[in-house]
Parts: structure tokens; C-alpha cells; sequence
């Protein structure tokens, strides 16, 4: 757990502190000894060789820079980080190959012989939206630049369509696409009834979006997960999720509009097995907004309306 943790972090750049990284890894060294630490050292080293890579490609002359487009680069052991590289053999746009070939054209001129695998379902980036009510710079993920990049030259785009131009695999390519379309970040319209997507279901720029931040982060819908053995201890938040989603719809379903507060009590007052915590019932509820069961009322946003 450590691990993947650790590795998010490096990653995503989230750590607070180098410092208290390596502190803990030194006492795991003094409990488990230094083969339980092997691996967590070789990823320090990956991000601090990485660093020294970034700072010499950007001095090449385009600056680390191809075509306009910056970009950093991570470049991995395959056998040292938890993160398992996504087989589907994705098709990069125009902009982002330029900037792959470039790098590669770097890599190899310094380490002849070696091989780069890119993993793109670990990349996330930073787009402009010129075309919007109001200028924005959306983070999003990899996959989600490659569906968005279609709409530069066209006004429709089936999922379809996007399936077949980035070689996605069709759910993940849903769940991907589906994440622009919820009404946290309805970043994209679709004329599909109901709230799943079909194949042929169009989609156009929701050019009327906006939000109170320029940054705004498109947060991904969460993965069905295949049924694992896991220990009880690790089933056990999973099912009290599900549990607490089923309380809030029955309830929203039979009363149609309820304030937060009162939410909350008929939550409490359903639960009977366990008692959840006000922050459980909170992030559920917006899990739910997000999966458009539930929406915020527009006269008062500490109530909530059901979504037949």
C-alpha cells in the first residue's frame, strides 16, 4: 500500500517533503532490512535521473518545447514502480507524437540500445480552451486530451468515432469520455438518452461551460473494480460505501428534495449495521452528483434533488 502510495506521490509531484520520505524508508530499512526497501530506493533514483534528463532536453533547441507543446518526462524502471503499463495500443495525435519522437530522438542519442514503453494511462496534461465562454486550462488525463484533440477539427464526434481514432478499448474509452460529460465538468454534450453513452451517441464542445476556476480539474469516474480476494479488513469501507449509496437513493428516490442536514439524519437513522461518519455520507453524496443520480438545487446548494 506504501508503494502505490509513494509512487502517486513521486509521480503526481504531491510529496511534501523528500525529506520525511526518505526518514520513513530508513526506519523500514532498520524493521524489514534492506531488500524490503530496494525498490522504493530504485524509485528515487528513477525521479532524481529523470530530473537530470528534463533539465538537459530543455536545453536542446527547442527547448523542450516541439511544436509549442512542453512537456516533462518521466522515464521509469520496469520492474522498481507498482504501476502496470495499459497494453491497448493507444494512437498518440499529431502534437503529442511530435513531442514522443522528440524525446526519443534524445533518449537514443545518449543511451543507445535502450527501449522507452509509454505509458499513457499514467500521464495526465494541461489544456487551453480557447472556444469556451470564458477561457479555461483544463487538467485532464492522457486519454481524455486524445478524445478532446478530435473537436479541433470537427464541431461532432461520435464515441464511436473516438474509439476507433485513438484504438481505445470501448469501456475505458466510455469511462474516459463519460468523465467530461457529468455536470461537475460538462465539458462535452451528448444526445444519448439516459445516463450511459452509447457507441453512436454524438458528441459536441459544451462551448456554454464555465466554472469559478480558470484550473479546472476533470476528475475521472471511478473504475468498476473486478471482485478480488482481499482481506475482510480491506472489504469492509468497500461494502459501507455501496451501503450508504443504496440509503441516500432510496431516500432521495421516496422524498424527491431534502436539505443536507436532514439527509444526513435519514442516512443515520437507515444505517443500522454500522454508524458512518458525516464525511463518508459527504463524499458518497458527491460521488453520486458526479454519476448524476442526485443534483444540487439551484435556489439553495445545501439541498439536494433526485434525478429520476
Amino acid at each position: 500500500i506504501y508503494k502505490s502510495a509513494l509512487s502517486r506521490r513521486l509521480l503526481n509531484k504531491l510529496s511534501v517533503s523528500n525529506d520525511a520520505e526518505d526518514c520513513f524508508i530508513t526506519k523500514l530499512k532498520v524493521e524489514c532490512g534492506q531488500q524490503a526497501i530496494q525498490k522504493l530506493a530504485s524509485m528515487f533514483t528513477d525521479m532524481a535521473l529523470s530530473d537530470q534528463l528534463q533539465e538537459e532536453y530543455m536545453r536542446a533547441s527547442h527547448h523542450g518545447s516541439p511544436g509549442g507543446v512542453t512537456h516533462e518526462v518521466r522515464v521509469l524502471q520496469t520492474n522498481a514502480w507498482p504501476e502496470k503499463a495499459d497494453d491497448a495500443p493507444v494512437v498518440p495525435c499529431p502534437e503529442m507524437l511530435a513531442c514522443i519522437k522528440a524525446y526519443e530522438n534524445f533518449y537514443h542519442n545518449k543511451h543507445n540500445g535502450r527501449k522507452l514503453r509509454w505509458i499513457y494511462n499514467m500521464g495526465h496534461l494541461e489544456i487551453k480552451c480557447y472556444g469556451l465562454s470564458r477561457q479555461h486550462l483544463l487538467v485532464v488525463s492522457t486519454y481524455q486530451c486524445l478524445a478532446l484533440m478530435l473537436f479541433n477539427g470537427r464541431q461532432e464526434v461520435t464515441l464511436r468515432e473516438i474509439v476507433e481514432a485513438t484504438k481505445l478499448p470501448e469501456e475505458e474509452c466510455k469511462r474516459q469520455v463519460m468523465s467530461l460529460t457529468v455536470s461537475r465538468h460538462k465539458v462535452l454534450m451528448h444526445d444519448s438518452s439516459g445516463k450511459d453513452l452509447a457507441l453512436d451517441a454524438k458528441l459536441q464542445v459544451n462551448n456554454g461551460f464555465t466554472s469559478e476556476k480558470i484550473k479546472v480539474q476533470v476528475s475521472l469516474i471511478k473504475k468498476e473494480e473486478k471482485a478480488t480476494e482481499t482481506t475482510t479488513l480491506a472489504e469492509a469501507p468497500v461494502e459501507r460505501k455501496h451501503v450508504i449509496d443504496a440509503a441516500i437513493v432510496r431516500i432521495m428516490k421516496s422524498r424527491n428534495r431534502l436539505e443536507h442536514n436532514a439527509l444526513l439524519e435519514e442516512v443515520f437513522r437507515q444505517c443500522t449495521l454500522f454508524k458512518p461518519q458525516p464525511t463518508q455520507i459527504k463524499s458518497q453524496i458527491e460521488h453520486l452528483i458526479e454519476r448524476e443520480f442526485l443534483k444540487r438545487d439551484e435556489k439553495n446548494r445545501h439541498a439536494y434533488v433526485y434525478l429520476p
